[in-house]
């Protein structure tokens, strides 16, 4: 039988989602149903902390911006702390990649202080609304993320989201297929399949391709062993 996965984000040759999974002899596909584009945006002068939601921010910002002096930057986790690496700037606090969790130990080093928040302008804004009250902010948008129209049909035996937009975009336009199952890069992403009528929705243990690819190989081996309990009754 043909392992099949379909992951919501273009892949590069380097991605490790890719790379890993070819080797164990999956067929692998990855598309966005998101589209992005800059936007114009102004930092506001006085700021104590830049918080990118995204490597995509963190794209956009930096071809207009540069790091002001004296500001600390945050990220919401490893991946975005690893892009801001390529600019040779080391984060001054990462994220676990959840909102929750992140936002409460921000909160220790950010209190009463000001956060420009770089974020799309279809955003959820999940860090600063779990902060409201207890911090002063500015929501920075610096690009745009708009839906794409009628994504093509995936039928792939297993759907990788890796954001709750992605999810939303493509099952407006299709539904799950009986031989088809569904993973989650983080909580906020499987809130929103469960929103859309998704209730065995496996959640990556971290919002990482390596911790995607363990939740794929596990999706599969479980999946397989039903099939096997199946057939023999």
């Amino acid at each position: 039988m043909t392992k099949t996965v379909f992951i919501s984000r273009k892949l590069t040759p380097e991605s490790i989602f890719l790379k890993t999974l070819s080797k164990e002899g999956w067929s692998v596909s990855g598309n966005s149903f998101i589209d992005f584009a800059p936007k114009k945006f102004i930092l506001p002068n006085k700021i104590d902390w830049i918080f990118f939601y995204s490597k995509k921010g963190i794209q956009y910002f930096f071809q207009k911006e540069e790091l002001p002096i004296g500001v600390c930057v945050a990220v919401i986790g490893e991946s975005s702390a690893e892009a801001l690496r390529s600019y040779n700037i080391e984060a001054d606090f990462t994220g676990t990649g959840e909102p929750e969790s992140t936002a409460q130990e921000f909160l220790k080093v950010s209190e009463n202080e000001h956060v420009a928040f770089i974020c799309a302008h279809h955003s959820r804004h999940s860090i600063r609304n779990l902060l409201q009250g207890k911090i002063a902010f500015t929501d920075v948008v610096a690009y745009y993320n708009m839906p794409v129209e009628n994504p093509a049909r995936q039928g792939e035996s297993i759907l990788v989201f890796t954001s709750p937009t992605n999810a939303e975009v493509y099952f407006k336009f299709h539904q799950l297929e009986t031989h088809q199952s569904v993973i989650a890069i983080g909580k906020t992403t499987a809130q929103a399949l469960n929103d859309l009528g998704f209730k065995d929705v496996k959640i990556a243990s971290k919002p990482t391709e390596k911790a995607l690819v363990a939740t794929v190989v596990s999706a599969s081996l479980n999946h397989r062993h039903r099939d096997d309990l199946s057939s023999t009754r």
